[in-house]
């Protein structure tokens, strides 16, 4: 059975990347540019929904990292999102945005 190691390896990337974030590494900065660039290099025919996309991910990854500046990056990177998507009258995005946002982030109070 062949296996597939490109999941294991972007797992194990992301579990290094927030590591290096939460001890504020020398790497950290470097690490986080990669794999926003490999998010982003994941394109589709709509860019402003692929950008909208990137966001939150970059926000749920300041999240998992925990620390006071990465939570406040999390919220920033989130409400960024959702302006974003309010600003290009992506109506149904941002209803749905707000709504994750509870799921995603259950122990913030952001008024979502």
């Amino acid at each position: 059975m062949e296996q597939i190691p490109d999941f294991e390896n972007k797992d194990e990337q992301k579990k290094e990347l927030i590591k290096a974030l939460k001890e504020n590494k020398e790497n950290a900065q470097e690490l986080l540019q990669k794999w926003l660039k490999e998010k982003e290099a994941l394109k589709s025919e709509d860019q402003g929904l692929d950008s909208i996309k990137v966001n939150v991910a970059r926000a749920k990854l300041y999240f998992e990292v925990g620390t006071d500046n990465s939570l406040e990056e999390a919220y920033d990177s989130y409400w960024d999102v959702i302006e974003q998507a309010h600003n290009e009258g992506r109506d149904k995005v941002e209803e749905i945005l707000r709504k994750k946002g509870k799921q995603d982030f259950p122990d913030t109070d952001w008024g979502i």
